[in-house]
This record gives C-alpha cells, sequence and structure tokens, in this order.
C-alpha cells in the first residue's frame, strides 16, 4: 500500500515538527512517480531526500522496497539503517560499516564506487536519523548539512550520489536542514486505504482455522491507531486470534498496547503451563509479573538514552530489580540467562548481533530491542502507573485503618527507574500514561495525584540512594552513572511531568506541592543538572501562568505548553522567555519581553551587535551625563549592527545631536546618505535641526522617506526644521532650513 504524502522544498526556516503546517501542505497520492523523478534529477546529487513520518509509518519498509525495486542495471543502492551505525564518524565510514555487515567485509565504499562510477547512479539510505541520535546520545544537529557536504565532495571527484534521509517527525526541528532540500512528510493511512488493505488481509488469511476477520468499520472506529501502518497490523493480528476481546473494548492507544502485550504473555504462559515443569502455573497472576520484566527491558534501554540494551545490561538490572534468577537448567535447550529466557520469549523484541564487546566467554554481546518503540513506552507508562496506584492505595489503607501517624512511603523502586532520564524528552510516554490515567476512578486518580503530592513536598529531603530492594546485598541499580543531584533533578521532574499529565487543561496549582521558593529551587536544580536536549524537552512540555493579582507573588499554575504553539517567543533562539515563564519570573519575562520589542522581535547579529545594543539602551533609559555614549567609537561597527540596532544608533545620534560636534555628526555623512528606512524621519530632521551644515546631505534622504510616511509625520518633521530656524542667528542657516520644511511637508 503506497502511502500519501506531502512535500516541500526548504526554503527557509519551517516548522517541520508541527502537525498543523504540515496540514496547509499539498496532498499527493503518486509517490513512485515522485521518487522516480527525484531520482533522475542532477538535484538528487546535491542535497539529500528528507523523508519524514511517524512511528509505524513505514519509512523503514519504503526505503528496503525502494531499494529492491531499483534497476539494477541503472542504480546501485546502498541501504544504511543508522541505529547500527557508530553515530560520532562520518558518513563515509557509517556506509562502510553498513557495508562491511551486508558483505561481510567483501566491498568497501571506495571500492564500490570505483566499480560503478560510470554504470550506475549511487543511491545511499540513511535510514531513522531520529534513532541515531536517540540510541547514540549525540548531538547530530548539522547532520543533514555534513550530507550536503559529502555530495557536494562525491559531486566534484566526478562521482555523484543521492542520498535519502528518514527519521521521525517529532525530531525534525532537532536538525538543521539544507535550504532546497526536499522533505516530504508519509501520511497516515485514509479511510478508504485501511479499507483496502485490510481487504487484501481479510482474502488472504480466510482459509486459515480460526481466523476472525477484522471488520474495516471496527478499526475504522479507532482513527489514531488504524492509520498508522504498522499499529493496523497489530490490530488485525490482534482481532485473528477469536478467543481474545473484541476490538470494539478498546479505547485508546494504552488499552490497545495492554491487550497486545498481555494477550501474548498469556500465550507464552500457557505454553510454559503445558510442560512438565510449568504445571501448577496461575495464568491470570502471572501475567503482571511477565509485563513487569519487560517493562524492566524497556528501562534499560530508555535509563541508558539508547533504543538497544546489551544482555549482561539486561541481566544485570533484572537482578538489581527483582533478585537473582535460579542458575540450573532443567534441560539444555533452556537459557541459563535470566535474561534471554525472559525477553527472548517475546515477539516485540528482536536481538540482533552487535559488535559492541565480548562477553567473558569471548563471544559477541546480543541486545535487546524492541521492534517498535512505542511498545518500550507502553510498557514504562504502565509499569510507572501501576507502581504510582500501588502507593496511593498503601497511603489510603493507612487512612483507613486511622493509623495513628502516616509511614513514609517507600518509593524506592518508582525512585529508582524514574531518575536517569527525563520523560519529557519522550512525551509519548506520558501521553500513554496519562491515558492509562484516564481509565482509572476518580478515586483512584485522585489518590496517586495526591501521592506525587506527597513526594514532591519531601522531595529535599529525599536521601538517594542506588538500592531498590530491602534485601541485604541487593545489587545497585545504577543504569546511568548519574551522580546524586542530577539523579534528584530527574526524579523530581519526571514526577511533575506525570502530575501534570493526570490533571485537566487548568492545570496543577504549584502550591498543591510546592511553594514559590521550593519551586524555584527545583527549576534551578533542573536547569543546573540536565544538559541542553533535556533542559528544551522540559521548556517543551510546561509552563506556568500567574494567576495572582501581582508580579511578585503570582500563585503560579502549571500547565502543558502547547507542542505546536509558533510565534517569536517560541523560537529556539528566545528559549530565555521560556526559562523565566518555567522559573515563574514574571518581572524577569516582562523585562525580556521589552528587550525583544527594542530588537523588533529579531535576536542580535553578532557579540558586537548585542553590545551597542545594550549600552544605547541604557544610555536612553538613564541620564545621559551619567552614561556617556561614544559615537566616535560606534561608527567603526556600523556594518556588524543590525537594523534595530542601527535605527537606535541613530536615534541616539539625533537626540544628542545638539551636543555633539559636526565632525561627530560629519563621521555618518556616507551612512546616512545611504537610509531609506522611513522610520528614520524624524531623528534625520533632528540632526539637520541641530547640524544645518547637514542638509545638503540630508535633505534627499528625507524627501525620498516624506513620501512613505504618515503626514502627520513629515509636518512634524518640517515643525522640527521650522523651529531650528527660528531659533538661528544665521540667516543662511534659517533659510537652508526653512527650504528643507518646504520640501518635505506633505
Amino acid at each position: 500500500m503506497t502511502p500519501y504524502f506531502r512535500h516541500v522544498v526548504l526554503r527557509a526556516s519551517a516548522p517541520l515538527a508541527q502537525e498543523a503546517w504540515w496540514a496547509a501542505q499539498p496532498l499527493h497520492t503518486d509517490l513512485d512517480l515522485f521518487l522516480a523523478a527525484h531520482l533522475a534529477s542532477p538535484h538528487s546529487a546535491r542535497r539529500p531526500l528528507v523523508v519524514l513520518g511517524h512511528p509505524g509509518a513505514g519509512k523503514s519498509l519504503l526505503t528496503r522496497v525502494l531499494a529492491a525495486r531499483l534497476p539494477v542495471a541503472t542504480y546501485t543502492a546502498i541501504w544504511v539503517p543508522l541505529r547500527h551505525v557508530k553515530a560520532d564518524t562520518q558518513i563515509h565510514h557509517q556506509i562502510e560499516e553498513a557495508l562491511y555487515t551486508t558483505t561481510n567485509g567483501r566491498v568497501s565504499w571506495p571500492a564500490l564506487v570505483e566499480e560503478t562510477a560510470d554504470d550506475t547512479v549511487r543511491v545511499v539510505i540513511l535510514d531513522g536519523l531520529d534513532e541515531l541520535i536517540q540510541a547514540s546520545g549525540a548531538s547530530q544537529s548539522r547532520y543533514l548539512q555534513e550530507i550536503e557536504q559529502f555530495q557536494e565532495r562525491e559531486m566534484i571527484l566526478g562521482k555523484p550520489v543521492a542520498v535519502i534521509v528518514t527519521s521521525r517527525v517529532v525530531v525534525a526541528d532537532r536538525v538543521e536542514i539544507p535550504d532546497g532540500s526536499s522533505v516530504i512528510k508519509l501520511e497516515d493511512f485514509t479511510d478508504v486505504q485501511v479499507n483496502q488493505w485490510l481487504q487484501v488481509w481479510n482474502a488472504t488469511n480466510r482459509g486459515t482455522e480460526g481466523f476472525r476477520p477484522l471488520r474495516p468499520a471496527h478499526a475504522i472506529a479507532l482513527p489514531a491507531l488504524a492509520r498508522q501502518p504498522l499499529l493496523l497490523l497489530m490490530l488485525a493480528l490482534y482481532t485473528a486470534d477469536a478467543q481474545v476481546p473484541d476490538l470494539t473494548e478498546m479505547r485508546s492507544s494504552a488499552d490497545l498496547y495492554g491487550k497486545l502485550v498481555d494477550n501474548f504473555i498469556r500465550r507464552e504462559i500457557i505454553k510454559d503451563a503445558e510442560t512438565p515443569a510449568g504445571r501448577g502455573i496461575n495464568v491470570a497472576k502471572a501475567v503482571a509479573p511477565r509485563r513487569f520484566q519487560l517493562a524492566i527491558a524497556a528501562f534499560a534501554m530508555f535509563n541508558r538514552g539508547r533504543q538497544y540494551v546489551t544482555e549482561p545490561e539486561l541481566q544485570q538490572d533484572l537482578e538489581s530489580l527483582l533478585g537473582s534468577a535460579p542458575q540450573e537448567r532443567r534441560s539444555f535447550a533452556e537459557p541459563l540467562n535470566h535474561a534471554a529466557k525472559m525477553v527472548g520469549q517475546f515477539f516485540f523484541v528482536h536481538a540482533p548481533s552487535a559488535d559492541d564487546g565480548n562477553d567473558a566467554r569471548g563471544g559477541l554481546h546480543r541486545t535487546y530491542e524492541f521492534l517498535h518503540a512505542t511498545f518500550g513506552e507502553y510498557l514504562i507508562a504502565a509499569a510507572v502507573m501501576g507502581l504510582l496506584r500501588r502507593l496511593a492505595e498503601r497511603r489510603a489503607q493507612e487512612r483507613d485503618e486511622q493509623a495513628p501517624y502516616l509511614e513514609v512511603l517507600d518509593d524506592a523502586k518508582l525512585c529508582g527507574l524514574l531518575s536517569h532520564q527525563v520523560l519529557a524528552g519522550r512525551a509519548s510516554i506520558l501521553d500513554l500514561a496519562a491515558e492509562h490515567a484516564h481509565h482509572l476512578r476518580g478515586e483512584d486518580l485522585s489518590g496517586i495525584c495526591a501521592v506525587i503530592d506527597e513526594l514532591l513536598r519531601d522531595i529535599r529531603t529525599r536521601t538517594l540512594t542506588t538500592t531498590v530492594r530491602p534485601e541485604q546485598g541487593a545489587l545497585p541499580y545504577d543504569p546511568s552513572r548519574n551522580d546524586a543531584s542530577t539523579r534528584l533533578a530527574m526524579y523530581s521532574c519526571n514526577l511533575v511531568a506525570l502530575r501534570l499529565m493526570l490533571a485537566d487543561t487548568s492545570g496543577v496549582p504549584i502550591s498543591c506541592f510546592a511553594d514559590l521558593s521550593a519551586w524555584r529551587f527545583l527549576v534551578s536544580l533542573w536547569r543546573g543538572c540536565f544538559d541542553e536536549d533535556s533542559w528544551r524537552a522540559v521548556m517543551v512540555l510546561m509552563t506556568t501562568e500567574p494567576t495572582g493579582p501581582e508580579l511578585a507573588a503570582p500563585a503560579p499554575v502549571l500547565k502543558l505548553r502547547g507542542r505546536d504553539a509558533d510565534g517569536a517567543e517560541h523560537d529556539q533562539r528566545f528559549y530565555g522567555f521560556q526559562d523565566a515563564r518555567l522559573f515563574a519570573d514574571y518581572d524577569g519575562l516582562a523585562i525580556m519581553r521589552g528587550a525583544l520589542a527594542s530588537w523588533g522581535g529579531r535576536s542580535p547579529a553578532n557579540a558586537t551587535d548585542a553590545e551597542i545594543h545594550s549600552r544605547l539602551l541604557q544610555f536612553h533609559h538613564t541620564a545621559n551625563d551619567d552614561v556617556p555614549f561614544e559615537f566616535d567609537e560606534a561608527r567603526p561597527l556600523w556594518a556588524d549592527l543590525s537594523p534595530p540596532t542601527r535605527r537606535l544608533l541613530l536615534t541616539a545620534l539625533a537626540d544628542e545631536a545638539p551636543v555633539l560636534p559636526l565632525d561627530t555628526v560629519r563621521s555618518f555623512d556616507d551612512v546616512l546618505g545611504e537610509l531609506t528606512d522611513p522610520r528614520l524621519l524624524l531623528p534625520l530632521a533632528g540632526i539637520a535641526a541641530a547640524h544645518p551644515a547637514m542638509i545638503a546631505t540630508l535633505l534627499p534622504v528625507m524627501q525620498r522617506m516624506a513620501h512613505r510616511v504618515h503626514r502627520r509625520v513629515g509636518l512634524a518633521a518640517a515643525a522640527a526644521l521650522v523651529g531650528a530656524a527660528q531659533l538661528t542667528t544665521q540667516q543662511d542657516e534659517a533659510a537652508a532650513l526653512r527650504r528643507a520644511a518646504a520640501e518635505i511637508r506633505i
């Protein structure tokens, strides 16, 4: 099923991660023709083609099909899965890695180029830029710029190469895409495409015993799931089993993933129960422990900032969180390793060989990763909500029993799992947690929110350890090796994010869990401990708004920040605005807004521009005698100044012109003669009024400007010149000023 798509040629910075922006772009249905035309164009060898899509949209499958369909007589396609190459190497080294794996070291990139130079077009497909970013933890903001440079070098050598890069939409704003690059976004299936897909699926499998078809109407009733190709396949596979609940009972993505995961776990347990060693297993009670084991695998990847985990790492995490597994085997066919036994059974995880180190026996470590990242995200969300619910139930039980005092909440396991990465960086985890909470009873949800508030109120006295189990000799759980301050920052931030996601649209008064001083302590802790990506993820997720009448006592409310927010204040250049909002520093926010207004909505062109601008603002808003401004020093820097700073400088020059020497004003002679901005008419009239000798230079400029301003502005400029004529004792100067006033009066 060929997906529909939207296409743009990037000409300037565009909000490629915003759904609303993409929805306004033209929709196309001829993806095959587009790709054929692109690869036949010389443009394909100059800039990369960027293919964006949501998880499960079919990006990887599209590139595999494209590589297979390209005629071998005219194209040489190299498919490079970026999650399996080193992130910090050059493009050609990453291609070399993929070729080495594919051909067992038989073909190198230079050799391939030489052999195909005259016969075919080389097409390099770099699949999964988002996974390269997330798995490596490295900044790849200039990765596409490096691809463009790689293509340029190959072109100069006479060996042109076309490059196609795939990525999730969500990270599109974290990379710099070269201007002129073609960018396409794969669209979700339409209802018609869902219907067509299911017709083929149902017809192909109708003869299978016990097969239950998926009705198009049932699938279309879940558009958020059915329109994603991979999730549609999951729906079809789930529905095919006539023994599971009907699809119409599902209410959300979390519900779907929960049923998919639990259904497969149940199948595996039933298989175990049919063996002699598994007799007596309570299938219903065994599902939750198995699900938590899978959640540990998901946390093992997430807490290390990767999309995969090695077998020794997973084994260590399982032992740290669950205790040591029995080492004896019942048969030689049974894995000795707890991790291999648990994760190897689960069909949502695959274990490619990875050359990431040798184990004690001299073999390569196996690595585990989910076939789709959303399964891991669901397991994390479900585990976190389960732990919070148990804490809330424990607290409710104590109150029901009218205990004389409430014990300190034992959140060691929750803290251990949530103190290594920020959930804000994986917003889908928070979305799934919110969906999970949506199905809870009101009192259960209120209890969870109360527990989070209690944990946050006590966060400053929290003692962090790496041991999450009370038994003596328990292994530490420390996948990230974060220091204590960073772990406290991570844990508190994740609790706040969860509290916010469980609230309604009115937000959460910060007073529920902290006073203003404690809140600012938390935000300062986050700012000091997080790397730039984590901090920006937090600022993108949440913000505060004042509710009190006084800025000094704002009574802030924590709210979700609009993910499609736009405008100057949401540009990456203005993260300071969101920084101040999150800190609930509304005085500082007002000051920054004033500064932004003085820049005309722009940022400084360079350090010199910023320095001159700030000095001019200080000069303008204080007593001029106290803070003198050296115009002679500023004049040589004119070329380095931005338009707002130039206007500010000329306004200051006009204000000070009566007390400045004529030579200082004349040093701006060539600059003044080239001005075109009509907003400078009044300052120029002020300079002419103070120094009539400048009229010959300024009059032609003022005449041009006078025709582009409101009549009142022209009259005000003329009035300034007439006023100066009345004050001067020099007849020739007075006459020149009156003639100039007549010329610019409209």
